[in-house]
Parts: structure tokens; C-alpha cells; sequence
């Protein structure tokens, strides 16, 4: 049996035991307009919960979610741009690799119950909503920037050593849990944590230049693991809340 043959061989057995399914892939062409529904702007079609998106900057038109718009997974380049205008909402079932201009006042949500969620990176989104379902967990692996809002809703959230969120707006926690590992959250915005929050590490530092809020939806209050106030940070706390280990106040903790 020839060598080309032995790996066709095995290659069928791969695709038969782990399946056969090739997910596929649209790349942005931009040919006829800025529409992301459009499919002649995309090299395979409009992409959606099966099919992953591709955008790089090599083209004249970016692309531009003003409904409801959904992808397996996301890649935007650096030198890529996309726009998700208000009220628009882009859902990622699996992937996301945002690392390029991330423009307009919509939603990227991380959501879905088939797959667990890798999201490498964020740019700097308006907002970002995490929903993952089944019991799925969302994989924070690189630094999330934000500047409107983050909600994080359902699901499990866990975190690489490298992955952190960095909140320029609000943040809010209703009925995700906390995984194993909790890196740095600063929250420049108010914030609202649901009991849910019980993570057995992590900081969250209250870094805003105006005056911040601390409530909870939970009768009894979140447990923190550390909290940090910074030096130019005023924080009001709203609600009961347990600190696990360390309370450093910087700035002014209203109590």
C-alpha cells in the first residue's frame, strides 16, 4: 500500500470516529456594500452559528451589523474593522479573536449551549455579554476592554493566567458562575454582582475618575475574593458584601 494511500486510510478513520463535519469558513470581501447580511460581501455566504467569520483589512468596505447577526467563530485582524450599531447584536457560539477596530454602540454576545467559548482577545467593544448555556463555560484567555457595558449573564466563566477583563463602563454579574481561576476585573464603571459570584481568587479593583457603585441582587451579597479601591476612586457600597481575604482602600470607600 503506497504512503499517499495509508494516510487517506487514516484520515478516514479520524473523520469517522470524531466525525465528519467540516465547519465552514466565510471570509469579508465587502464586493457589493458594508452589509453584514449581505451574502455577496462574503466569500462562502452569510456567516451563522455553523459557519465562523473572517474579516481582515485588506478590503475598501468593513463590514456593519445594524440587526441581529449571528457566527460560529470570529477572527477580525488587526487590521480589520467592524461595526455593530445600536441595537444590533452579533452572537458567537464558539471562538473570538477580536483584535482589530471594534467600532459602534451594539452587543457582541458570547452565547450558545454546544461548545465551550475561547475568547482570545477584545479590542475594545461597547458591550460584551457572556450567556453560554448547557452548563458551557466561556474561556477568558487574553484582556477583554470594554466601554459601555459587561454582563455577564449565564454559563461558567473561567480564566487563563493571561486573560482579564477591563471594564471602562459598568459591569454586571446575574447568573453566571465563577470557575477555578479569577484574574484581575478593574471597573472603571458601577457595578452589580449576583450570589453567583463566589470565585476562590482574583482582585477587583474600582479604577473610575467619577464616583462608582457597588450593589448585588443577592439578599445576602457576593463574596469577593479582594477588593481594591484606587487612589482616584470613590465607591459606594450599596449592598452586604463578603471579602474573603483583603480590602485595600486607596481611594474612598463609603460604606
Amino acid at each position: 500500500m503506497s504512503y499517499a494511500i495509508k494516510c487517506l486510510c487514516r484520515l478516514t478513520f479520524i473523520l469517522a470516529l470524531f466525525g465528519s463535519t467540516v465547519v465552514g469558513q466565510s471570509v469579508w470581501t465587502g464586493n457589493q456594500s458594508t452589509s453584514w447580511s449581505n451574502a455577496l460581501n462574503w466569500s462562502a455566504g452569510v456567516p451563522n452559528s455553523t459557519v465562523a467569520a473572517y474579516i481582515h483589512g485588506g478590503t475598501v468596505r468593513h463590514p456593519v451589523v445594524t440587526g441581529a447577526a449571528s457566527c460560529l467563530d470570529i477572527t477580525v485582524l488587526t487590521t480589520g474593522t467592524l461595526t455593530v450599531n445600536a441595537g444590533g447584536v452579533l452572537s458567537i457560539h464558539r471562538d473570538s479573536q477580536l483584535d482589530g477596530v471594534l467600532l459602534g454602540s451594539g452587543t457582541y454576545k458570547v452565547t450558545g449551549g454546544a461548545y465551550d467559548s475561547f475568547v482570545w482577545s477584545l479590542a475594545g467593544a461597547a458591550n460584551l455579554e457572556i450567556a453560554k448555556t448547557g452548563g458551557k463555560t466561556a474561556w477568558i484567555t487574553g484582556v477583554l476592554r470594554t466601554t459601555v457595558l459587561t454582563t455577564l449573564t449565564s454559563g461558567v466563566i473561567e480564566f487563563s493566567y493571561s486573560g482579564a477583563f477591563d471594564c471602562d463602563g459598568a459591569f454586571t454579574w446575574t447568573g453566571a458562575t465563577a470557575g477555578l481561576s479569577m484574574p484581575p476585573i478593574n471597573i472603571a464603571g458601577s457595578a452589580s454582582f449576583s450570589a453567583n459570584f463566589a470565585p476562590a481568587n482574583g482582585v477587583i479593583t474600582f479604577d473610575g475618575t467619577t464616583s462608582q457603585s457597588l450593589t448585588s441582587t443577592a439578599a445576602f451579597g457576593p463574596t469577593f475574593y479582594d477588593i481594591t479601591v484606587a487612589a482616584a476612586a470613590t465607591v459606594q457600597f450599596n449592598a452586604p458584601c463578603f471579602i474573603g481575604r483583603d480590602l485595600l482602600v486607596d481611594g474612598t470607600a463609603v460604606l
